[in-house]
């Protein structure tokens, strides 16, 4: 039995620091999650808007993640 891999929802998520650090001196960051992105976005805009988004932040930004939803169907 074949199964396919329909992709659902793209969400972006962002670590922004949250202004603190912990005993070791390093930011603590907060997830920043924006749903609905584009299925058809590419990575490169997807970044791109990202750091558009970092650039207004009153905090520094650190990673980018990508989280995917997908629904598994027979074929």
């Amino acid at each position: 039995m074949a199964v396919q891999k329909n992709l659902t929802n793209t969400s972006l998520i962002m670590e922004v620091s949250s202004g603190k650090t912990d005993e070791k001196g390093n930011s603590i960051y907060k997830n920043k999650t924006f749903s609905n992105i584009s299925l058809v976005a590419t990575n490169e805009n997807i970044h791109a808007v990202a750091q558009a988004i970092a650039s207004v932040l009153s905090e520094p930004a650190g990673f980018y993640y990508l989280k995917d939803t997908s629904q598994l169907v027979d074929r």
